[in-house]
């Protein structure tokens, strides 16, 4: 089973809010989702996380 806790695309000056859009994808006061990842005894989230950043050219009009 897979679950996609977080997606969104950025520009490049948007990409600096990555940082902080990953840790609230993780806090379940921003994201209700982040309640269903399971946890290990120390809170460390089980599972495998798979991160891919993909650049692609604006559309030209």
């Amino acid at each position: 089973m897979q679950n996609e806790i977080f997606k969104k695309e950025y520009d490049g000056e948007s990409l600096y809010d990555i940082q902080r859009d990953v840790h609230e994808a993780f806090d379940s006061r921003f994201n209700p989702l982040a309640e269903q990842i399971p946890q290990d005894e120390f809170g460390f989230q089980e599972g495998t996380f798979t991160v891919t950043i993909t650049w692609s050219p604006d559309e030209t009009s």
